[in-house]
């Protein structure tokens, strides 16, 4: 009997050994979920039809702070893969073969008190169905520490990689318009939000005629700060 319950043991772990390695659990234990995959984004994975390849670039002598980051995006693709019906390939990616991103150099110093640089580069790039995006992992907002800015970045991981695979995936693009010639603020005055919506959509500038179901074909109409008034037609 002793001999048959060592066995049964013995087989009980060994399973146990096997969906450990299967399965990603990530308990988040904050008050407002930030370490949660939300439901859009388990919707969008699920969409997912061929296989995504994702390439960290983060490697090499990283620091406490830029490890943690590593290890977050890391972990953070290993929960994506359990909501896709295809793999994501995870990989790292050799820096000497990227062009055209800029590095980040930190400077620190030493257990020996000197003060050495290093070089990082923190980005991913993210390719589905022969198209790539670059995600910037540093979220770098001035006047926040540099202990600050890793942590905002690790909360905001998801949002980053999510917004890469939305745009790879989308393949309908719709369009947004700014409205003229009531005062609103001028190419220059909006460029920033431009180049942002630029991403995702067509973006277009124009005047309101006398036909309003114009803007019928335009997922959203933007007024930016309008100082004349609109007449009654």
């Amino acid at each position: 009997m002793k001999g048959r319950v060592g066995i049964l043991i013995l087989v009980a772990l060994a399973l146990m050994n096997v969906l450990v390695h299967q399965v990603v659990c990530r308990w988040d234990m904050t008050d407002d979920k930030r370490y949660t995959i939300s439901d859009p984004t388990k919707e969008l994975l699920r969409t997912l039809d061929s296989p995504l390849t994702v390439m960290v670039l983060l490697e090499g002598e990283l620091n406490a702070g830029f490890t943690r980051l590593q290890k977050a995006a890391g972990e953070l693709l290993s929960e994506f893969s359990v909501y896709t019906a295809e793999r994501i390939d995870s990989r790292s990616l050799d820096v000497s073969l990227v062009q055209g991103l800029d590095p980040i150099v930190i400077h620190e110093r030493t257990h020996k008190g000197k003060m050495a640089q290093t070089t990082v580069y923190p980005y991913a790039i993210v390719e589905y169905k022969g198209k790539k995006r670059v995600v910037n992992l540093l979220q770098n907002q001035r006047g926040l520490s540099g202990e600050e800015n890793l942590n905002n970045s690790i909360e905001n991981l998801e949002y980053c990689m999510v917004e890469a695979i939305r745009g790879l995936v989308q393949t309908q693009v719709e369009k947004v318009v700014f409205l003229e010639g009531h005062g609103e603020l001028g190419e220059r005055d909006v460029y920033d939000l431009t180049q942002l919506l630029a991403q995702y959509y067509q973006v277009d500038r124009g005047c309101l005629g006398y036909e309003a179901g114009v803007l019928d074909s335009y997922a959203a109409v933007i007024i930016a700060d309008p100082q004349l008034p609109f007449s009654e037609e």
